[in-house]
């Protein structure tokens, strides 16, 4: 019997999530959808973690692309919607976008190559990404979409 309340919860927490997921790719943000459900900012981001990790789970390589594209296009998104307040100069909005540029770059395997010198040679850091194995149509589409964002910005 005490079982029962315990699967209740996972109905619920199940039913939330689908909630979330539905949101999130509707483009709301984590605060929106945390006051639209009545809930914390922080169970949305937890939801959506697991969300992430059970879509990653289910997702062959050509899936995890075009959900990678997607959150590409929601970076975009966001991006345009702080632009005005980071060339005005607002430190919330800047923090914001490089919080932003650092999931963009995460998403594109473009880590930064940390050097360590060793006995004279260089090493790449654990988790930095060689660019020659990423695949060119994947750095064209990236190039792609910077050219985009920054001709909507100078226009």
């Amino acid at each position: 019997m005490p079982r029962k309340p315990h699967k209740r919860k996972e109905a619920i927490c199940h039913q939330r999530r689908i909630e979330v997921a539905a949101l999130i790719v509707g483009g709301f943000t984590y605060r929106q959808i945390a006051k639209k459900l009545s809930t914390s900012i922080a169970t949305i981001s937890r939801d959506y973690e697991k969300i992430q990790e059970e879509w990653k789970r289910e997702l062959n390589s050509q899936d995890i692309q075009a959900w990678r594209i997607l959150e590409l296009a929601k970076l975009s998104v966001m991006e345009q919607a702080i632009a005005a307040k980071v060339r005005a100069g607002d430190i919330l909005a800047i923090r914001q976008q490089l919080s932003l540029m650092k999931y963009r770059a995460e998403l594109l395997g473009l880590y930064a190559a940390i050097r360590h010198e060793v006995s004279g040679k260089v090493e790449m850091a654990s988790g930095a990404r060689d660019l020659s194995r990423v695949p060119q149509a994947d750095l064209e589409q990236a190039l792609a979409e910077v050219d985009r964002i920054l001709g909507k910005e100078e226009g």
